[in-house]
């Protein structure tokens, strides 16, 4: 779980797409810029690579190479660790018990689920040139409140969609993934924000350069000669 807080969001989102009928080269590359403010205000930058490929996801930081997979088809998080040449994976029915931030929480057993709220607010945003619809996606608990605010376009012409990632027949075990099947388009801004008694932390990616590309499967799979934590 060592690096699951530092890359929990864009799972947490991003991020995102995935399992509709596609071209033969309908995979995906863009960059993505990551903002993130923790509860002391202060402030980091890192560019992050992401790969698309149907129902799976690669985020790759620029900096140290760290990347996180979300994979659909096995409903979990992969995290890659270069320098400890290892991973770290996450079922997605553990999400909502996970911060993202540095506040450790003690969950008892048994804890209930979440609400989780969805709304298409209607209202439209202009960023980085595209017109975008803004998307609210609540996680209610007693111990913390997490919201997504998800910026898509339709303005992008690939067969790939932000909600194609969550639209596998079987029911996704993280609610906020499958209220994202609701989302249309692409996503251009997402905001998740997690607070926990009184305290929050923001991350904030905007995603740029869209390009249709043809990628690898292996390039969503653990490398060889690493070893699970």
């Amino acid at each position: 779980m060592k690096y699951l807080k530092a890359g929990y969001p864009l799972i947490l989102a991003l991020l995102l797409w995935g399992v509709h009928e596609t071209t033969a080269n309908a995979d995906i590359v863009c960059d993505a810029t990551l903002t993130a403010v923790d509860q002391s205000g202060n402030e980091r930058t890192n560019a992050v690579n992401v790969y698309i490929k149907s129902d799976k996801v690669k985020l790759e930081w620029q900096n140290d190479s760290t990347s996180f997979i979300l994979r659909s088809d096995l409903q979990a998080l992969l995290t890659i660790s270069p320098s400890e040449t290892a991973y770290y994976e996450t079922d997605f029915s553990q999400l909502y018990t996970t911060p993202f931030g540095p506040m450790p929480l003690m969950i008892s057993p048994g804890f209930g689920d979440p609400i989780v709220e969805f709304i298409d607010t209607g209202e439209a945003e202009l960023i980085n040139g595209l017109s975008c619809r803004k998307y609210v996606i609540t996680e209610i608990a007693s111990f913390r409140l997490l919201q997504y605010t998800i910026y898509a376009t339709d303005e992008l012409d690939f067969a790939e969609t932000f909600s194609s990632f969550f639209s596998s027949a079987t029911s996704l075990k993280y609610k906020p993934f499958e209220e994202m099947r609701k989302i249309p388009g692409l996503p251009v801004k997402i905001a998740i924000s997690e607070t926990v008694g009184g305290v929050s932390n923001t991350q904030t990616y905007e995603f740029s350069n869209y390009q249709e590309s043809s990628l690898n499967d292996s390039l969503f799979s653990v490398p060889e000669g690493y070893s699970l934590q």
